[in-house]
């Protein structure tokens, strides 16, 4: 009788240390899925804190505006490691990634509220909302990178600039944004 008991409280007893490392295992494996953030060189993370200036040290941005949970975001991430491997030779390209499940001002600010969402800032000088191109073709390298090369709106400078290029473009119309400087046109 003695042996009974003793043997059924060390079963209870393996039972619970049992169920608590299958617990402490499935919420490392949970944090482990939910670490979406990719390390390559290649690609840049972003935060609140670092997007305008971090942009602004290039000419152009590919982002990806992402969250840990989601399965396409996770698909996407080898496509956008081989999109930032094409794009290496362009040194004015930048490759980028940011999660908008702790970056909440970042999606607010450029409607991320779905993900995967792939912006294309062909000039990083402006950074307002609405000026950018969203991606909405295959999430494949391939896409990724052709997405990128445009035909992006031309920047100029001065009158005669503007001249050339509504004289270059033979279409009826042109549109023209104005901006005192790109300071004041953006984040």
């Amino acid at each position: 009788e003695i042996f009974s008991k003793t043997f059924s409280v060390s079963t209870a007893m393996t039972r619970r240390s049992r169920s608590g490392v299958i617990q402490m295992v499935l919420a490392k494996g949970l944090m482990a899925l939910l670490t979406l953030q990719v390390n390559s060189e290649r690609i840049v993370s972003l935060t609140e804190a670092t997007f305008a200036e971090t942009l602004r040290q290039s000419q152009k941005a590919l982002v990806a505006f992402v969250t840990p949970w989601c399965m396409a975001c996770r698909l996407l991430m080898p496509e956008l490691e081989k999109a930032a491997d094409a794009l290496a030779r362009d040194k004015s390209m930048l490759v980028a990634q940011c999660d908008v499940s702790t970056e909440t001002r970042l999606a607010q600010i450029y409607s991320a509220w779905r993900t995967p969402l792939v912006m294309f800032f062909p000039d990083t000088q402006v950074l307002l909302p609405g000026l950018q191109a969203i991606f909405t073709g295959q999430l494949q390298h391939a896409s990724l990178v052709a997405f990128t090369a445009g035909p992006w709106p031309l920047k100029v400078h001065s009158r005669a600039e503007l001249q050339e290029a509504v004289q270059d473009n033979g279409r009826a119309g042109t549109f023209v944004g104005f901006f005192r400087s790109p300071q004041n046109a953006g984040h």
